[in-house]
């Protein structure tokens, strides 16, 4: 006998979402509408425009000018990958829960510090 050998076979790839922390609080999570042109991964930190529509949340638009149309406060985490490239699509997002901060995705002007402290919803990191 040469040892042990269990003859698995592979069946799936899996990776865990290593932006998930811990299991409190609760995470609660809701219905969203990701906003027509955009390709998003999970954990992207979203904002809410003035139609109910959810977009990648930042501070600066590509010219560093301050975006002042509701977007700019984050709103709630992306739970999966999500493509909207053509038009408006359905996901899920978390309202609240824990989360490992630096592994969040975020566009230009958001900084992580504040950040738990200006989420419109209760998430901890």
């Amino acid at each position: 006998m040469t040892g042990f050998n269990p003859h698995y076979k592979k069946i799936a790839d899996w990776t865990p979402k290593q932006w998930i922390g811990r299991s409190f609080p609760v995470q609660m999570r809701q219905e969203v509408i990701i906003k027509a042109g955009q390709k998003l991964e999970a954990g992207s930190i979203l904002g809410r425009d003035g139609d109910n529509k959810h977009v990648l949340c930042a501070k600066l638009a590509e010219d560093d000018s301050e975006i002042g149309d509701g977007t700019e406060t984050p709103n709630c985490i992306l739970a999966d990958d999500i493509d909207a490239s053509v038009k408006d699509q359905k996901a899920i997002a978390f309202l609240t829960g824990s989360f490992i901060k630096g592994a969040l995705l975020m566009a230009k002007g958001i900084l992580l510090k504040p950040l738990g402290m200006s989420l419109e919803n209760s998430v901890s990191f």
